[in-house]
């Protein structure tokens, strides 16, 4: 009989496509979610179980893990990661649950600018130690950035704004992470301990992936460089994203022109063994992200968390 896995963020691109995958794979699936919606009815009509719970209550987790075998732990981009992690580790073993995939960050570590990325790093240490097998991953920037960062531009002007200077990175879709997190929890036993960087393809500067969005979407797109205070100031005047999360991006993005992201590996393939997406394909298979009707709903969503929140 096949185990039972928990998914968190399984409304997100990698907790999607990891429940997904093991389900593929016959495995019982517990999927978290904040709230219903047309990805949970998805995976529940592939036979997920839908769980809502609260990362920041004890209580709700530990109901949360019960008769779970395995997990995938992603957090937010948002305040309470360090609690988050405290809590899962309490509840994972009140319930006895003995493996974990831990979503972290490429650029994890210590001394960060970021709280967020440095929390990162602080909750690695703590699943270390918490006596549960666990493997961590660190993926590069996304794929999905792209109309996720610069999708409204996009439209309005055929520009995109970012501070990334001219550096470069090798961009991954929340699709081959999911696979990647599904693999690992597979066969855990070959990667306890193990930390992945997870990447695409393909190494890319900003100036390449709008050449790049440019030849698929028909339509001339420029990535124009801007200082970090001024894309930082630009994300405050549109309102859409916390100061947490503005800082957090506009520290990463100081790594990103330093040449943090500048590595490509063949861990996705290694994992899974399929090549990861490369940019081209990314863009042709989800040309309807950047049409006004996406980007609107998309923007409607993060007014109304922001006010939830």
């Amino acid at each position: 009989m096949k185990l039972t896995i928990f998914v968190t963020g399984a409304t997100g691109k990698t907790g999607f496509f990891a429940a997904r995958t093991l389900l593929e794979k016959g495995y019982r699936v517990k999927a978290m979610a904040r709230k219903e919606s047309a990805t949970t009815r998805e995976l529940q009509a592939l036979g997920a179980e839908i769980v809502h719970a609260d990362f920041l209550n004890l209580a709700s987790m530990e109901q949360a893990l019960k008769g779970v075998d395995r997990a995938y732990f992603v957090y937010p981009p948002e305040n309470g990661l360090l609690k988050a992690t405290a809590i899962f580790i309490l509840a994972a073993q009140a319930n006895n649950m003995k493996t974990l995939v831990n979503m972290s960050q490429l650029p994890s570590r210590q001394d960060h600018n970021s709280a967020l990325t440095s929390e990162h790093w602080l909750g690695e240490q703590m699943l270390d130690m918490s006596g549960i097998a666990v493997t961590h991953v660190r993926p590069t920037f996304f794929a999905e950035m792209l109309y996720l960062m610069n999708g409204a531009n996009i439209l309005r002007e055929g520009k995109m704004y970012l501070g990334h200077g001219d550096a470069y990175h090798a961009p991954i879709t929340g699709e081959d992470i999911g696979r990647s997190v599904a693999a690992i929890l597979d066969h855990p036993e070959k990667h306890e301990g193990q930390r992945y960087i997870l990447t695409g393809p393909e190494r890319l500067s900003q100036h390449d992936i709008a050449q790049i969005a440019s030849e698929v979407l028909g339509s001339e797109i420029q990535y124009v460089p801007i200082t970090l205070e001024q894309w930082a100031d630009a994300a405050k005047e549109a309102g859409l994203l916390s100061e947490f999360l503005i800082k957090h991006l506009v520290e990463v993005s100081r790594d990103y022109r330093n040449g943090v992201f500048d590595k490509i590996t063949t861990t996705v393939e290694e994992l899974t063994g399929q090549k990861p997406t490369d940019m081209r394909t990314f863009v042709e298979d989800n040309r309807s992200y950047f049409t006004p009707e996406y980007l609107k709903a998309y923007a409607e969503k993060m007014v109304a968390e922001k006010q939830a929140a």
